[in-house]
């Protein structure tokens, strides 16, 4: 009963429209990575010294976008979650992401439905300039000539912009959010051909694909190509007709997502060296809070919610500022995760 009483509120209080639950797998295009090739020269024509002998902290901040009501908002614990998955994939790059002060909470209906480039303005007026800016928003979409599509999420190389936009239907399916902050590392999708295509068997790797001779050429995999075992299954052959061997597994692919579980060592690599080369603006300020330490925030427990009066709070930790911001315009959604 509670739950129809709830869906019905919901029905009655936005014009409903349903967020399709199919998701293209990321918006990430050339455009957004434009700095990639020639930072890749640079670090094959000079030897990198590091001093660091520990993981370097990396600030993000978290943006989480709902309705002017709080609804279809991501819950906190399931970034929190996230991101501590999204740790453990970067420890070998020597990698840590830290929370950059407490979430930003963005509620405003004009962004429940966030349209990519087009709705970054919003993103302009709240960016953290020194942390690397996260924003969950309820459905992530792109408009290309007139026609609408949907987003897991797309980032841009740091050193463009340092923001990346997620959706909340593919925030918390294990690697996306890793993609995702893979591309503001500068790595590319193991299937880009914007430097050329691939060859399957690895003549040309060092200047086409991905540039990475240890991620094997890929014809682009999708759920059709790779079985729930995490194999491949296509039959596709390159330009010289040669079959294609790809690596299902890897973040950067386009594979099952759950299959996504790892990145190559040369990915690593470059991981830490476009951090150690152009990384040295992320400094959080705020000094940065450890995620695990900002859990607590999620606890807080806010009642009547909804409300068009007064509200109260329970459970706020020492040290947490709170800010109540309201807006008016209206257009909102629900989505479900793929």
């Amino acid at each position: 009963m509670t739950t129809r009483i709830l869906t019905l509120f919901l029905f009655l209080s936005f014009p409903f429209f349903g967020f399709s639950q199919f998701h293209d797998d990321c918006g990430t295009t050339v455009v957004e990575q434009s700095t990639t090739y020639d930072f890749v020269q640079k670090q094959r024509s000079q030897t990198i010294v590091k001093t660091r002998t520990a993981a370097a902290d990396v600030p993000v901040k978290i943006h989480i976008i709902g309705a002017t009501n709080g609804a279809f908002a991501i819950d906190s614990s399931d970034v929190f979650d996230e991101l501590a998955i999204v740790n453990d994939l970067y420890a070998e790059a020597n990698i840590h992401f830290v929370q950059c002060g407490i979430i930003n909470y963005i509620y405003d209906n004009d962004y429940v439905t966030f349209v990519k480039n087009t709705d970054e303005v919003i993103c302009d007026i709240n960016d953290n300039p020194t942390a690397i800016n996260i924003y969950f928003v309820p459905n992530l979409i792109k408009i290309v000539n007139g026609v609408e599509d949907n987003l897991c999420g797309y980032a841009y190389n740091f050193d463009i912009k340092n923001r990346l936009l997620m959706d909340k239907g593919c925030s918390t399916n294990g690697s996306t959010l890793a993609h995702e902050l893979g591309h503001s590392f500068s790595l590319l999708h193991t299937h880009s051909t914007s430097n050329g295509d691939e060859h399957a068997n690895g003549s040309n790797c060092s200047i086409a694909g991905d540039l990475l001779c240890d991620t094997p050429a890929d014809p682009k995999l999708s759920n059709d190509l790779v079985n729930t075992s995490c194999e491949y299954i296509g039959t596709e052959l390159d330009n010289q007709q040669n079959p294609y061997n790809p690596d299902p597994e890897n973040i950067m692919s386009y594979s099952r997502k759950s299959c996504r579980v790892n990145f190559s060592p040369k990915q690593l690599l470059q991981i830490e060296d476009f951090h150690f080369l152009e990384g040295g603006f992320l400094e959080c300020d705020p000094e940065a809070t450890p995620t695990n330490e900002l859990t607590q925030v999620s606890l807080i427990e806010v009642y009547p919610n909804p409300s068009d009066a007064s509200i109260f709070m329970k459970n706020v930790p020492a040290g947490v500022s709170l800010e109540s911001v309201s807006y008016t315009h209206l257009r909102a959604h629900e989505t479900e995760a793929d």
